[in-house]
């Protein structure tokens, strides 16, 4: 027991470490925190993820505590280095939330991770967590060669997209995003929100796709 504690400590350690960092403390090696949360307790574990998950949702959606945010990224790392059988979805579903708003955004590994978060979830008619389709769309939307030369996407791609938009949008809060006006929020949630609507929307005009029927489930 009291080696458990000790080891749990270590670990709780670290992780304050990586998201509170020090000039006069070098930085935390990803293997480090591996080892340290692989002797941790189940307990820590999830501590940790709770620690990591609040920074992450207190920090990304304001460019100049986007630093701050993706100081989450190793500890999500590790806990899915500690996940070998992938029993959690949410540890892959917040390194993708992660990934994607981290400045520059990593889209085509945040792709990756929302997929494997998808996966493991399973129907998102039974278990809801529809943000996973909703930034995987903007993550293949930014990925898009076609979105990106102003031009509309390859059927294949548009295909996927469309998907996760159509699966997404029966979360309400979601549609609301992709309705919202400039003074529907304070800032700076509404400003983050009007972007990644201004993406969708940008993106359904080059597709020819109506955004009204989009909405209405057509």
């Amino acid at each position: 027991m009291k080696q458990q504690a000790e080891r749990d400590a270590n670990a709780l350690n670290l992780v304050y470490r990586q998201l509170n960092p020090s000039p006069e403390l070098p930085a935390i090696a990803q293997d480090k925190l591996d080892e340290a949360l692989r002797l941790a307790s189940r307990s820590v574990r999830v501590q940790a993820f709770n620690k990591a998950w609040r920074v992450r949702a207190d920090n990304w959606r304001d460019s100049e505590s986007k630093g701050k945010m993706a100081l989450t990224i190793p500890i999500f790392r590790a806990l899915i280095h500690n996940d070998p059988d992938d029993q959690y979805h949410m540890n892959h579903g917040q390194l993708g939330f992660a990934l994607k708003d981290k400045a520059p955004p990593a889209w085509e590994e945040a792709k990756a991770e929302l997929s494997t978060a998808i996966r493991i979830r399973g129907d998102w008619r039974e278990k809801g967590w529809l943000y996973y389709e909703f930034a995987r769309a903007v993550c293949r939307i930014m990925l898009d060669s076609g979105y990106l030369a102003g031009k509309a996407s390859a059927s294949d791609a548009r295909e996927a997209i469309l998907a996760d938009l159509q699966a997404a949008l029966h979360a309400e809060d979601i549609r609301n995003i992709l309705t919202q006006t400039p003074e529907a929020g304070p800032e700076p949630y509404a400003s983050q929100a009007e972007s990644t609507a201004a993406v969708i929307d940008q993106w359904l005009a080059q597709n020819h796709l109506n955004k009204s029927k989009l909405l209405a489930g057509k």
